[in-house]
């Protein structure tokens, strides 16, 4: 990093350097999961974006990345859940973070890179601040799930990059097609941080395998006052 000004958390970790960048809020919604359904339903969100990072705050069900589509400057989310028993709908809030040009305002504090003058951050801005970060486990998705908590009570919402996704099927017999089951790695807010869970698309239970590898990271993001 260049000798400009450096802003060091409490732990050395640098905060603010004049050759950062900041994911800023950019759009936020909610997408509607009914409340009942025989098996996982599935909702779409489109943005208009740069680097999107997306995060969801679901707190009665988990709720699972199905699969992300770009065209152009374009990102299509795909989201599953399914009905637990007991359970009503829910509004799962969502809020995409993107790198966006900093403006210029009076009264907060700005900080430009002097190899270009470009203004780097303005402490007036909504940006993507990062509660916590962990590791998926490598084991089995339907049996270890993985949790990530603050121990501070907060607002979160959860992302996950390369979650875990497990499949089984089974032929039901010549010429009468398969039967099988899709696990999803979803997530689940509460208080205090995040737990993923695994999210099905229901048939059967037996059969052919197939898991994705581990690999991937839970991230929680503070989204209070967004």
């Amino acid at each position: 990093m260049p000798n400009y000004l450096t802003v060091r958390g409490e732990h050395g970790v640098v905060q603010i350097g004049t050759d950062f960048f900041n994911l800023q809020l950019v759009q936020k919604g909610s997408v509607y999961i009914p409340a009942s359904a025989p098996d996982m339903q599935f909702v779409s969100v489109t943005v208009t974006a740069v680097s999107p990072v997306m995060c969801i705050r679901p707190v009665t069900k988990p709720v699972a990345l199905i699969k992300v589509v770009r065209n152009g400057s374009q990102f299509t989310y795909t989201f599953g859940s399914w009905q637990v028993s007991g359970q009503v709908a829910e509004n799962i809030p969502w809020y995409v973070f993107d790198r966006a040009p900093v403006n210029a305002e009076k009264g907060a504090l700005m900080i430009r890179n002097p190899a270009n003058n470009e203004l780097v951050f303005n402490s007036n801005f909504p940006v993507m601040k990062i509660a916590g970060i962990a590791d998926l486990p490598s084991g089995n998705l339907t049996a270890q799930s993985a949790v990530l908590d603050t121990g501070i009570a907060g607002a979160y919402a959860a992302c996950i990059s390369q979650g875990r996704i497990e499949h089984t099927s089974q032929s039901k017999g010549l010429g009468q097609g398969f039967n099988g089951q899709l696990w999803a790695e979803g997530v689940m807010v509460n208080a205090t941080g995040v737990v993923t869970s695994a999210v099905l698309r229901q048939r059967d239970g037996s059969g052919i395998k197939y898991a994705s590898p581990p690999g991937g990271q839970l991230m929680l993001v503070d989204v209070a006052g967004l």
